[in-house]
């Protein structure tokens, strides 16, 4: 780095030393010291891509390069390429990575495209033709979501899709099963929920769950549902 510095001064003086008039001599200078700073403005951001606004601005005026740029001219020229590479900062980032995630959310549209990777330009696998249906995040990608559902399936959705508010999916091969007042098979029957209906969470005790459908509340068996 310092041999890199001390061959940008060498070359500025060497221009320096020709016979140029003294205006020419003023915008030489001034603009060797515009493309060291912003040299060095590239520098910072490909080797600290989380260098603040402020502290990228300390840096610079602390630079020997600034003391040439006394014209408000070459200085909002300066500031110009500095803000233009710092709007293009997150491209030096690192790559985003998927983060394995584990918890229950519900699908907040009428109807969810369900795509095979974290992107539009994936194709749909699946849609859901119904909102409320609860679904388990299993990843996270930049603003996607990776989700099964009750049938095991997964794919991808936006998070705008998606809802924190827990919901139950009553899930049986039999007929229907039974809502009871209290979380034991012996209270009073409050409903008769067939396959496929979706409601409220509510809370979850041992082998019962509490939930709410068509504005009743009641206990329905954990085995019975999806979401719990």
């Amino acid at each position: 780095m310092v041999e890199k510095n001390f061959a940008m001064q060498n070359l500025k003086n060497s221009w320096l030393k020709r016979s140029y008039s003294s205006a020419s001599r003023k915008w030489i200078a001034a603009s060797l010291a515009l493309l060291a700073m912003t040299r060095e403005v590239l520098l910072s951001i490909i080797t600290k891509p989380s260098l603040s606004l402020r502290s990228l601005n300390s840096k610079l005026h602390s630079s020997p390069s600034l003391q040439v740029l006394r014209s408000k001219a070459w200085q909002s020229i300066f500031a110009t390429i500095l803000f233009s590479l710092l709007a293009a900062q997150p491209s030096f980032s690192a790559p985003k990575q998927i983060e394995e995630v584990n918890y229950l959310a519900s699908l907040r549209a009428a109807e969810t495209n369900v795509r095979s990777g974290p992107g539009q330009n994936y194709p749909v696998k699946f849609t859901f033709k119904m909102r409320s249906i609860p679904v388990r995040v299993v990843s996270e990608y930049d603003n996607w979501n990776e989700i099964e559902d009750f049938e095991g399936q997964s794919g991808w959705v936006t998070q705008s899709l998606l809802t924190k508010k827990r919901t139950l999916l009553v899930r049986i091969t039999k007929g229907f099963t039974k809502m009871h007042a209290k979380p034991s098979e012996k209270s009073r029957t409050i409903l008769q929920l067939e396959n496929n209906v979706v409601g409220d969470f509510l809370k979850c005790e041992g082998a019962w769950c509490a939930m709410k459908v068509e504005g009743k509340k009641g206990w329905v068996k954990k085995s019975d549902l999806f979401g719990a």
